[in-house]
């Protein structure tokens, strides 16, 4: 219960992401997550349709605005689990998604974000 409550928490921040930047990324992950089995073709029309405003999305553009959705999610998720374990050790949160089965969700972020800092 724990996990789908950091995993509600995360998508309500999602949510309000969206509305204060405008950026899609609630609605495209949410689609997404909904119909895993259309293809961005298929995703990108149909959710051109439905969004509010209106949007007209190609499957790249689609394809682009999941990629960058996903990594939202993962960065707003690292930091529900930070401020649940009142820490910013890097250790302590990968100990604590991995516990949750969450870990392989947020590793390309994680991996990106690290070799960011490297340089």
């Amino acid at each position: 219960s724990w996990r789908t409550e950091l995993l509600d928490r995360t998508w309500q921040k999602l949510r309000e992401h969206e509305v204060e930047t405008g950026q899609p990324y609630y609605q495209v992950l949410r689609y997404r997550s909904d119909n895993p089995r259309e293809n961005s073709e298929q995703m990108a029309a149909a959710l051109s349709a439905q969004m509010d405003p209106p949007r007209d999305f190609t499957a790249v553009a689609f394809r682009k605005t999941l990629q960058r959705a996903r990594e939202t999610y993962a960065k707003l998720l690292i930091e529900e689990v930070a401020a649940s374990l009142g820490t910013d050790s890097p250790h302590e949160i990968e100990e604590e998604l991995a516990a949750l089965q969450l870990l392989p969700f947020c590793q390309p972020f994680i991996q990106k974000q690290s070799n960011s800092e490297r340089r």
